[in-house]
């Protein structure tokens, strides 16, 4: 979908049921705050981030999976899907 060799609605995503549970501890520890489906970081949450991302063996594929991404995954391209999901 991201390359644009698929429509949103061709997209097969699984949600793994963890992400849930991990939003929970995330927000227990204050580094995000929830209000429906919305999601935030806080300040505590950017500054465990950037602790992340300048420890470089720590969640080396992920960090290389999300800076693949770069650009590539537009705001449009999440709405467009999300809408699809929704439904």
């Amino acid at each position: 979908m991201i390359a644009g060799n698929i429509r949103p609605d061709e997209a097969i995503v699984r949600f793994d049921p963890v992400v849930d549970r991990a939003l929970q501890f995330a927000e227990g520890e204050k580094l995000v705050t929830t209000s429906g489906e919305v999601v935030l970081l806080t300040n505590r949450g950017s500054e465990f981030v950037q602790k992340l991302l300048r420890q470089k063996e720590c969640m080396v594929i992920e960090k290389e999976f999300l800076a693949s991404l770069g650009r590539k995954l537009t705001q449009a391209q999440v709405d467009a899907f999300l809408s699809l999901e929704m439904k």
